[in-house]
């Protein structure tokens, strides 16, 4: 989810770091937030190995 607040857009305009990415540390601009490079690493692989009953 990308969000952004209406005075960042009136201080920064559109193409600004004026985007908030939950999960994310930092404004970004839209580009950067649409962009997925690192979520493989905050969402590891589930692990198909399961308990013996």
């Amino acid at each position: 989810m990308v969000v952004t607040t209406l005075g960042r857009l009136c201080e920064h305009g559109p193409l600004g770091p004026v985007w908030f990415r939950f999960g994310h540390p930092a404004w970004q601009t839209l580009p950067d937030a649409l962009d997925n490079p690192d979520d493989e690493r905050l969402r590891p692989p589930p692990t198909s190995a399961r308990a013996a009953p």
